[in-house]
């Protein structure tokens, strides 16, 4: 998540209990306390109420407050909504000295948690909200003819190996197809055979045979993950007929491009 084109403002928190420090505000982005406390509220914690460390990094949205969070070691419920009820109550005064904008600053310890407050994706990169509709597939704009299904069912097939033998991350490319995976927390890749291959199907019928996102919930080890399914096709590269290549080289000498002989 913290990959994509989004500009947070950050926060760190950090496992022990110490006073807050502002460090800055930032005007480039403006949030609602509200939207932020009703977007903490989505996070997924186990039954004893600590975070699950399989997930690595995830973030929720409600309205227009992205919450993100790297979590490496979990951290207990209480941990987490007490910082963030004192941001959101002022007592660490962020909304008193950066209102309407949101700010940044650091409680010393030795291990960190850190937060991050920030706008929802927009665009294009809408998919990657954590509130996008699943198994919605988004298309980009990009060209491409129906002869990439067969490649893509082709590496549907590298693609289906053992779960556990699964990491965040995979990446395959056949010919003109490119199919990305990734969990959105950094968790494994837990999606069987009967998810993948209905997703591969449904991304390219729907997209119409363009390049396209889609995500589900039922994929990623981690409580607060998603599984991300990307399909890249591209046109294989255009070549110069054979009648234009023999046109340019005979006008070669004469340096001149007669450019209304050189049509597909």
């Amino acid at each position: 998540m913290f990959s994509n084109p989004l500009v947070f403002v950050s926060f760190i928190c950090l496992l022990a209990r110490s006073s807050f420090v502002l460090l800055s505000c930032n005007s480039n982005a403006i949030v609602d306390k509200d939207d932020c406390l009703r977007a903490l509220h989505q996070i997924v914690y186990k039954a004893d109420h600590t975070l699950g460390t399989d997930s690595k990094r995830f973030s929720y949205i409600y309205g227009n407050c992205s919450i993100a969070v790297s979590n490496d070691y979990g951290a207990s419920r209480g941990l987490i909504q007490e910082f963030m009820n004192q941001q959101y109550q002022k007592r660490v005064r962020i909304f008193d000295q950066c209102a309407p904008h949101t700010g940044a600053g650091t409680v010393p310890a030795a291990e960190t948690l850190f937060l991050s407050v920030g706008n929802r994706l927009t665009g294009g990169d809408a998919p990657y909200n954590s509130n996008f509709p699943f198994l919605k597939p988004t298309r980009a704009q990009r060209e491409c003819t129906s002869h990439h299904k067969g490649g893509l069912l082709e590496l549907y097939g590298e693609l289906s190996s053992p779960p556990n033998d699964m990491s965040g991350k995979i990446l395959k490319t056949n010919g003109t197809c490119t199919v990305y995976l990734s969990t959105s927390d950094g968790s494994k890749i837990v999606a069987t055979d009967a998810n993948l291959l209905p997703l591969f199907k449904r991304t390219f019928d729907v997209c119409n045979g363009e390049s396209g996102v889609l995500t589900m919930k039922d994929g990623a080890q981690g409580d607060n993950g998603r599984l991300i399914v990307k399909v890249a096709l591209k046109k294989a590269p255009r070549t110069m007929p054979e009648g234009c290549r023999k046109k340019t080289q005979a006008i070669a000498v004469w340096f001149v491009a007669d450019s209304s002989t050189c049509r597909h």
